[in-house]
């Protein structure tokens, strides 16, 4: 009975403190690698997004010089 005592007082680790510490390294590096990625695909987004409304923009200023340029060859609409 004794022996059965000591074992439900005893508090036994499942993994060493050497595992623990290198689990904890490994996904601290896991982690930061995720973050970097996720950081450089938000700039990546941000810059598709500005480059897209740059091209509207331009687009747009060009397509409106046009119009205001031309003339127009009927007599109702002037």
């Amino acid at each position: 009975m004794r022996g059965v005592g000591l074992r439900r007082n005893t508090i036994s680790s499942r993994f060493s403190l050497c595992e623990w510490d290198q689990n904890n390294r490994v996904n601290y590096c896991v982690a930061r690698t995720e973050l970097d990625t996720a950081e450089r695909m938000r700039t990546d987004a941000w810059r598709a997004v500005r480059m897209t409304d740059q091209r509207t923009r331009m687009r747009q200023n060009s397509n409106t010089r046009k119009i205001s340029t031309s003339r127009c060859c009927c007599c109702c609409c002037c």
